[in-house]
């Protein structure tokens, strides 16, 4: 199944991540699955993987926590749209997961002092899209 995923981390302190000074808080990285969706989001709950994309750096370091991922099955690219919508809660983290979006997102990472995740929901059926959540810990 094609799709649309937004995984939600947690860092319970300070850290530089690759290029990034990064705060304790939520974390909120919106990506796209052209093929397998939830293979794709199975991929980023590994702590042992290689690194391709900026959130691997985030998802295999020791200090963040992936507590879940909210995916929604569409054949219609809806990664940017998405991420513009959901972004507007936090604090965008300028060029993460961007460098390839042909939308002039900011960055396809936000931050948040606390938890988003009904937020996050309303805005994906705001968007005409049914999500569902995967893997959700509880903090």
């Amino acid at each position: 199944m094609k799709g649309v995923y937004t995984l939600i981390l947690l860092l319970r302190k300070k850290k530089k991540v690759y290029k990034w000074s990064l705060q304790p808080g939520y974390y909120y990285y919106t990506g796209s699955a052209l093929n397998n969706l939830e293979a794709r989001v199975k991929r980023h709950f590994k702590k042992e993987k290689r690194k391709r994309w900026h959130i691997d750096y985030l998802t295999t370091d020791d200090d963040v926590e992936l507590i879940g991922a909210i995916c929604a099955g569409t054949n219609v690219k809806m990664e940017c749209k998405v991420n513009r919508a959901i972004s507007k809660l936090g604090e965008v983290i300028v060029g993460f997961g961007s460098s390839d979006c042909k939308s002039k997102c900011g960055g396809h990472l936000f931050r948040t002092e606390e938890l988003k995740r009904s937020e996050i929901l309303m805005e994906y059926r705001r968007l005409g899209l049914n999500p569902y959540v995967i893997s959700f810990t509880a903090v």
